[in-house]
């Protein structure tokens, strides 16, 4: 039963990213980034006799619910809203000059390294109270996350940390040059396009927290996946060939900062360390979701040891957009608060246990809405993300950031509910016409435009200064001559 379940989520999943690709869609896109890896979590905890417990029937039909969920979302709005192949080619990128993107990309990436330097700023009682760089790499990382988590708890529920609030809020828009840097890696500029990279690499092995780096690197391969949709670049082999030592690279440091923030926290514990704490990474989210299955539906309120507090059920939202609920309720809104309960439970893989204090964002939609949430909550996100990717290739290029940080939000979600429940994601999303918007101005005498100079509505006016940006390749125009059959 539990193998043909399954297959039967396999099956449902890659039907429906096919439909997607077919309708024109990215090749990343809400069904791939949600399915991959819960399938791949699901079939590691599934071989025999290496995880304790053992997978339950039950936490494969909640997988596969929000699977179905996903496909159904996604695949509603590809039916409704299909990508027309022509705008793959009127609305191409690649007629914005680059000297452009790359002096907006240059001042995001300066926004961006504020942030980690300031963010780094706020850690330092934290580092200095455990012997700084040298006495956290050696034999205190747990302990310096552990405190790290209470600091921001903290300053969370203090009303005298404002300034420093906004400020972060504001370098925080420096996460736009994952976009800016994605154009780049798109023509040739690969080296300048993995700067914003490289940045949240380092503050990742700073402070050995792994999902922002995780998160900015998905965000960045979802947008390199909805620029590739595009019909002139498919025709650039030669890129393509360019960019593949720069890929290499990223992956390796993707290696790295996995690897290394796991086995220095794990570092005199009973943790495993390199690859099998990977593994284990990858599991905990599931793991923690079929410990709280082993006696049914009926979950125990979850318990948080490090601010003691109980959680709710119903939450009605607090835990899958805990954020957003926190800055509500201290506007003084009638909404639950978020309590931020989480307690840990053990597991083991491999014969190596380890601790796990989280649900993935399944569990997060049950504690919100019960059974039903598990099904609905994943129609709506997957219907979000698709309808953003469809505005970002076939109208709007400002929905680039936004769209990619959506699928990154469900490509999370085999471990919880990271960019759904922080609000700074969001704020940089709303904002992205601000950081991202009119990369150059129209020509005057631009023949993409024609008529732009004639006098016309406000949205028609916004329809030809996009049509101005995302003009055809010179080699693609009417003037270009004909190759030969």
């Amino acid at each position: 039963m539990q193998l043909a379940l399954l297959a039967l989520s396999a099956t449902i999943a890659l039907a429906a990213h096919s439909f997607l690709v077919r309708q024109g869609y990215p090749r990343i896109n809400a069904v791939s980034a949600w399915s991959v890896p819960w399938l791949t979590a699901l079939v590691l905890l599934s071989i025999p006799g290496m995880s304790e417990p053992a997978l339950g029937l039950l936490s494969i039909e909640m997988a596969a619910l929000g699977i179905f969920g996903i496909s159904v979302g996604a695949v509603t709005v590809a039916i409704i809203r299909p990508v027309a192949r022509s705008a793959h080619h009127l609305y191409g990128l690649d007629d914005v000059p680059t000297s452009v993107v790359k002096s907006r990309h240059r001042i995001l990436v300066v926004i961006l390294a504020l942030f980690v330097t300031f963010d780094m700023w706020r850690q330092y009682p934290v580092f200095s109270s455990l012997g700084g760089f040298a006495g956290i790499w050696s034999s205190n990382g747990s302990s310096f996350r552990q405190q790290v988590s209470i600091l921001r708890l903290d300053e969370l529920n203090s009303d005298v940390n404002f300034v420093q609030s906004v400020t972060g809020y504001l370098l925080f828009l420096g996460l736009g040059s994952l976009i800016t840097g994605a154009i780049l890696w798109r023509r040739g500029e690969t080296l300048l396009a993995g700067l914003p990279l490289a940045l949240l690499a380092v503050r990742s092995l700073l402070t050995l927290e792994r999902t922002s780096f995780v998160i900015g690197a998905i965000v960045f391969a979802a947008c390199v996946s909805i620029l590739n949709t595009q019909d002139p670049l498919r025709q650039q082999r030669s890129r393509r060939y360019r960019r593949f030592v720069p890929a290499v690279s990223i992956l390796a440091v993707l290696g790295a900062v996995l690897l290394l923030p796991l086995t220095i926290r794990n570092k005199g514990t009973g943790n495993a360390t390199g690859v099998q704490s990977l593994t284990q990474y990858i599991v905990s989210g599931l793991a923690g979701l079929n410990i709280k299955n082993m006696n049914g539906l009926e979950w125990a309120l979850p318990y948080s040891p490090v601010t003691d507090v109980v959680g709710t059920q119903p939450g009605l939202g607090s835990y899958t957009f805990g954020g957003w609920f926190q800055i509500a309720n201290r506007l003084g809104l009638s909404v639950p608060p978020p309590t931020g309960a989480k307690d840990f439970a053990m597991a083991a893989w491999g014969n190596a246990g380890y601790a796990t204090n989280i649900l993935t964002s399944i569990g997060d939609f049950y504690l919100d809405f019960m059974l039903p949430g598990v099904f609905l909550l994943p129609i709506i996100l997957a219907s979000l993300a698709t309808w953003l990717q469809w505005r970002s290739i076939s109208w709007h290029y400002t929905s680039l950031l936004p769209a990619s940080l959506a699928v990154a939000g469900l490509a999370w979600g085999f471990f919880g509910n990271s960019v759904w429940s922080d609000i700074r994601y969001g704020f940089v999303a709303v904002l992205a016409p601000l950081t991202l918007g009119r990369l150059r101005r129209t020509p005057p005498d631009s023949p993409a435009v024609g008529a732009a100079s004639t006098p016309s509505s406000g949205a028609h006016k916004f329809k030809l200064r996009n049509e101005a940006l995302f003009a055809p390749l010179p080699s693609e125009s009417a003037t270009a001559p004909r190759r030969k059959s």
